[in-house]
C-alpha cells in the first residue's frame, strides 16, 4: 500500500472514531474525503481487514460496552443516541442483532456488580430486660 493510501486510511480511521455517533455512512465519508464509495471501501478493507461498516460497528460496540460498564444507569434511548442511532427502535434492534440478547439483558450482564454489603445483627440481653437488637451494615463503615 502506498503512502498516500496509508495516510488516507489513517485519516479515515481517525474520522470514524471521532464521528461514528453522528450517523456516519459510506456516502457521507466518500463526500468528505472526495473519493468514490467503492474505492474508499476497497482501500479501507485492504488496510484494516474490515469494511467501513464493520469498523463503525466495532466502534459503536466498544462505546456501548464502555457506557454500560460505567454504570450511570442511563436508559437505552440515551445510550443509543450516544452510539449514533436516531431512534431507540433502531438501537434496540441493533443490540439484538449484534449480541443476541435484549438491551436490558446486555445491561444486566455488563453492569458492574453492586457493592458487597454485610449485614449482621447484634442482640444484647441484660438481666430481666427486653431484648435489644441492632442491625449493622458494615458497608457503611468502609
Amino acid at each position: 500500500m502506498n503512502i498516500q493510501r496509508k495516510f488516507l486510511v489513517e485519516n479515515l480511521i481517525d474520522y470514524i472514531k471521532k464521528n461514528f455517533n453522528n450517523g456516519l455512512c459510506i456516502k457521507t465519508l466518500s463526500k468528505y474525503f472526495n473519493i468514490s464509495r467503492t474505492y474508499l471501501n476497497v482501500i479501507f478493507r485492504e488496510r484494516t481487514g474490515l469494511s467501513i461498516r464493520e469498523y463503525t460497528n466495532k466502534c459503536r460496540i466498544e462505546k456501548l460496552r464502555e457506557l454500560i460498564k460505567k454504570g450511570d444507569n442511563a436508559k437505552g434511548y440515551a445510550i443509543g443516541k450516544e452510539v449514533g442511532f436516531k431512534n431507540e427502535f433502531q438501537f434496540y434492534r441493533w443490540v439484538k442483532k449484534n449480541f443476541g440478547i435484549t438491551f436490558n439483558e446486555l445491561k444486566e450482564k455488563l453492569s458492574p456488580p453492586p457493592p458487597h454489603t454485610h449485614n449482621f445483627q447484634i442482640q444484647v440481653k441484660e438481666n430481666n430486660q427486653k431484648d435489644l437488637s441492632l442491625n449493622v451494615n458494615i458497608a457503611n463503615f468502609v
